[in-house]
């Protein structure tokens, strides 16, 4: 997985901003205080100082005189991210902010948000697709898709997405600290990008993959604090294999496992995705075009040696591995695991685990390394967050870009700090360690379109960790997998080109 050096510096500079209240441009471009506009409660506009947090660089005079932007988003998006309705309470700060986000950008580049949506998440991104494909054959285009990450490969591969980097006068500016590295480098297909992420999106933020842990446990037993084992770069797989193998306890007496018994670790089966990403290693690649391939790693020793580890440790007594995806949570909620493995959003109350209500100390950690000899920690993003292209038929692409970049921009100095450092960091994390914990979470972002293409992929991320629950070889499953995913992902570059004008 390629560095993300560049953000993670923007990350870790951005905090000692928001700590110091420093003025300092941590890119070094203008050096000075910068400004940004704040809608006020009757919706007039004034200045408001930002504390130190970069401006695009979009023209100052670009202005598209009240012109009509469609927006196509999935309504049924797990938290707050596209459009406040006038008669919406936004007493809550990241409501407030999506809302001053969406009235600042129309008033920026002087247009108006005409919205549209409909359901779009795991269970109806074919009828999102669907809907899009209706619209598009009566001719009604969208200048923008805003959708559920997996829904947008199969919008690429259908042709109503329009390659961005063919756009003239293109203004999202990918240099910028609101688009992360990895998306950019990850979702480049040849010489062609459909969709991009990162601060635009508010939903990255929740369904960041980490590991949650029980501090009093791990106090009482007398174990190393992971978190400080973070820090030190120690934090890898078998030291959490070490720390969570023969805990089990049969506290009910039933002589099998159960939700009231105590466990050491806690997941379910899909979660494990993220010790694959964790552990440096892609599902899907670029040959010497660019073009994807299925990655070398998805049949390396290395990913063997890995489904391995994980399959005779998942299928002790001391883990928990439920696959309905709800039970899992509840001996971590309980008290009684010492880990668990869940998105960043176990914590919020909208979640329902009750995590959020519980007296003792918990804090959050990245997904381990796969050894020490790797250099950096690495953080898989959960499906349900969204990806932004622009829609085939669109009848002013470069408009379409500006909007895109101003609303990144906006959500970068908005939507991101009322998220991550009211929400996350001051109200999920128990003190400054567990802060230092979501900003590695955040700075180690990446992505992986074995993931965004998963439906044309038979869903290959799901493949190792079925195997490793399963206690089933990696080297064996794999034989039968691979021909069928070759053939697969030949199948989606062929697509690209024909539907969607891939540059090779």
């Amino acid at each position: 997985m390629k560095a993300t050096t560049r953000f993670l510096a923007f990350v870790f500079a951005a905090v000692m901003l928001l700590s110091l209240a420093s003025c300092a441009d941590n890119k070094g471009n203008n050096n000075e205080i910068t400004t940004a506009p704040e809608a006020t409660v009757d919706g007039e506009v004034t200045e408001e100082l930002y504390l130190g947090y970069e401006k695009d660089r979009l023209p100052t005079n670009l202005n598209y005189n009240n012109e009509t932007v469609k927006v196509l988003y999935w309504s049924d998006a797990e938290r707050k991210e596209f459009e406040i309705k006038e008669d919406e309470d936004d007493s809550d700060r990241i409501v407030s902010a999506i809302k001053a986000r969406n009235e600042v950008v129309q008033q920026r580049l002087g247009i108006t948000f005409d919205w549209d949506s409909t359901k779009g998440n795991s269970k109806n991104r074919a009828a999102f697709t669907k809907y899009v494909e209706t619209q598009f054959n009566g001719g009604n285009y969208y200048d923008v898709i805003a959708t559920y990450s997996r829904t947008s490969g199969m919008l690429a591969t259908r042709g109503f997405l329009v390659d961005l980097n063919t756009i003239e006068n293109n203004y999202i500016d990918y240099e910028q600290n609101w688009w992360p590295a990895t998306i950019i480098d990850v979702c480049t297909i040849g010489k062609s990008l459909y969709f991009v992420s990162g601060d635009i999106s508010t939903n990255t933020l929740h369904f960041m993959y980490g590991i949650y842990f029980n501090k009093d446990l791990i106090a009482e037993r007398q174990l190393e604090d992971p978190q400080t084992l973070v820090k030190n770069g120690t934090w890898t797989l078998s030291k959490l294999i070490e720390m969570t193998s023969d805990t089990y306890e049969d506290r009910d007496n039933s002589n099998s496992q159960s939700i009231e018994d105590f466990f050491g670790f806690c997941t379910v089966y899909f979660h494990c995705d993220a010790f694959y990403t964790g552990s440096d290693l892609r599902l899907v690649d670029n040959d010497e075009d660019n073009v994807l391939i299925i990655s070398p790693d998805f049949s390396g020793e290395k990913a063997i040696s890995l489904v391995d580890q994980l399959g005779q440790w998942l299928t002790t007594d001391s883990c928990y591995s439920d696959d309905t995806s709800g039970n899992y949570q509840k001996p971590f909620v309980n008290g009684t695991a010492l880990f668990c493995q869940n998105r960043v959003y176990m914590a919020d109350a909208q979640n329902g685990s009750g995590l959020n209500a519980v007296t003792w100390k918990y804090g959050i950690l990245p997904t381990p390394k796969y050894n020490e000899d790797q250099e950096n920690y690495i953080t898989v993003m959960g499906n349900p967050f969204t990806l932004y292209g622009i829609g085939n038929g669109c009848d002013d692409p470069s408009r379409a870009t500006a909007v895109i970049e101003c609303w990144a921009s906006e959500a970068y100095r908005r939507t991101t700090p009322a998220i991550f450092e009211v929400n996350m960091k001051l109200r999920y994390a128990k003190d400054d360690v567990d802060s230092q914990m979501f900003d590695i979470l955040r700075a180690t972002c990446c992505y992986d379109l074995g993931r965004i293409f998963s439906d044309a992929l038979s869903y290959m991320s799901e493949m190792p960790s079925k195997a490793a629950v399963a206690g089933t070889s990696w080297a064996r499953s794999v034989k039968s997998q691979l021909t069928p995913l070759k053939n697969a992902i030949k199948g989606v570059v062929s697509d690209l080109e024909k539907n969607a004008n891939l540059v090779r």
